[in-house]
Order: C-alpha cells, then sequence, then structure tokens
C-alpha cells in the first residue's frame, strides 16, 4: 500500500514536468525558459571518510497567460560514490511563481526518493520569495514541512542573498537549517554555503559555477563540500545572467539536503 502511494506521489510531480512543457511548447518559443545542467562535488567528512557527489539537472519556466504568473518544474539525479556504499537520488519539482518589478514569490513542492544502504521517501512543501532589493542585490528565503518514510518529518528554513558585480557574475551566501525528528531520534541539520556562478557571454549562454558548503548533522559529523558545475540556459534572450537569474527559474525553491545524499 505504501508503495502504491508513493508511486502516486511520484507519477504526480513527473507531471508537473511533463504538462506544463508540453503547453510551453505548444506557446509562442520565448515563453519556454530554464536550464539544464551537470555537476560534481566532492566531500570530506572532518577525520572520516571523502565522497563524490555526481548530478544532472533541469528547469523550466513558462507563463501562464496571466500577467506575473508562471509555473516552474525541476527534475534532477544524482548518486553519491563512497568507499563503502553508493546511493542514488531522484528529485522532481514543481512551484508557481508570481513575479513582478520587486521579485517572486509563491508555493513550492518537491518529492526525493534516495535508493541505497537505506531507502527514503519524502515530500517537502513550502513557500519561497525573492525579493530584488536593488539591480544588484537579491534577498531570498525559504521556508517549509516535510514528511516521508522512517517517520521522517520536520521543517526546513532559509535565508540567503545574492550580489552580482558585473550583469554575468552572481556571488551568494546561504544558509539552511532543517529540524527534524524520524524513528531513529530528531534533531537539526545545518548548510552555510558560499557559491559563484559566472557566464561566458550575453550570446553564450553557458555559465560556470562553483563554491564551498559546510555543513553538520545531529550526530555531530561535519562536512566540507566543494562543487562545481556548469549550466546552459535556454529560451530568455535577455542575455546577462542577472537576468536569467530573475526572468526565468528560481534559484533555491526546494528543501536541500543533498550534502548528506538525501
Amino acid at each position: 500500500m505504501g508503495g502504491t502511494r508513493w508511486s502516486a506521489v511520484l507519477a504526480a510531480m513527473v507531471a508537473l514536468l511533463v504538462v506544463p512543457a508540453a503547453t510551453a511548447y505548444a506557446q509562442p518559443i520565448p515563453s519556454l525558459r530554464g536550464s539544464i545542467g551537470t555537476e560534481y562535488a566532492n566531500q570530506m567528512v572532518r577525520n572520516g571518510a571523502e565522497a563524490h557527489i555526481w548530478q544532472g539537472s533541469g528547469e523550466i519556466v513558462g507563463d501562464l497567460n496571466r500577467q506575473g504568473l508562471q509555473y516552474q518544474a525541476n527534475f534532477s539525479y544524482g548518486h553519491v560514490d563512497q568507499p563503502t556504499r553508493y546511493m542514488r537520488s531522484l528529485r522532481a519539482g514543481g512551484a508557481l511563481l508570481m513575479r513582478n518589478w520587486a521579485g517572486v514569490f509563491g508555493p513550492a513542492v518537491n518529492y526525493n526518493i534516495t535508493m541505497g544502504d537505506f531507502r527514503v521517501h519524502y515530500l517537502s512543501y513550502g513557500i519561497f520569495t525573492d525579493i530584488n532589493v536593488s539591480e544588484s542585490f537579491t534577498i531570498f528565503s525559504k521556508a517549509g514541512l516535510f514528511n516521508g518514510t522512517v517517520n521522517f518529518k520536520g521543517a526546513y528554513y532559509g535565508l540567503g542573498f545574492r550580489f552580482y558585480p558585473m550583469p554575468n557574475i552572481a556571488l551568494t551566501a546561504k544558509t539552511q537549517r532543517i529540524d527534524f525528528r524520524s524513528s531513529s531520534g530528531y534533531g537539526d541539520y545545518n548548510d552555510y554555503s558560499l557559491m559563484a556562478e559566472y557566464l561566458i557571454g550575453s550570446f553564450m549562454p553557458v555559465s560556470l559555477y562553483g563554491g564551498y558548503t559546510y555543513s553538520d548533522i545531529p550526530s555531530g559529523i561535519k562536512y566540507d563540500t566543494w562543487t562545481l558545475g556548469l549550466r546552459f540556459y535556454i529560451g530568455n534572450e535577455a542575455g546577462w545572467l542577472v537576468n536569467h537569474h530573475r526572468q526565468d527559474a528560481v534559484r533555491d525553491p526546494y528543501m536541500d539536503v543533498r550534502s548528506i545524499g538525501l
């Protein structure tokens, strides 16, 4: 019965990707925007093991024929390689965007399944907001709840800012906290990240990005994660990176626990 329920949830999340995409293709091409990318992360547990994290992802944004009302759909697949274990993770998410000159906000939902030494499903749902303080400065936040198998449930919160020293460069600092409980106990998980992204040119929609994340979990384990990735932007002729970020997909609307394989 549980497997049927989660299969239905996954089917619904995939529909969030397929249906909007089909709708967007039926509209003029400028309404279809998004990106595809791939990244590698090297993770070191302090005084412990090393892990290699590989991920591919895609996202799409389209208009709903109302002023400022849009949809967003995300999909990603990744795996974690460690000397003693191998895990795979599949994610699908969707969001409703209400956008104007001051920024964007709305609800978001994300489904995740992790397979390996253990199997965990969870569904997160919440709200997010990006506020354009100035031409070169954005503040963003998110908050919500999640629940899944092994009684894994709780709440998440995130806050950060993004600075554009040049239209094709973005510097990001962000933090995320997850308060959770499961069959094995309860606690909190924290991330602190510094990231940078560079768009090669206004007519060359390819960017390089990378950064560092420090994480700690209730057991006292601490992680250092270095990330390097490549992203290709699709459909937006606006040109510069700041335009892609503010007119295309919201960069960080969902709960994210990639640094521990979930």
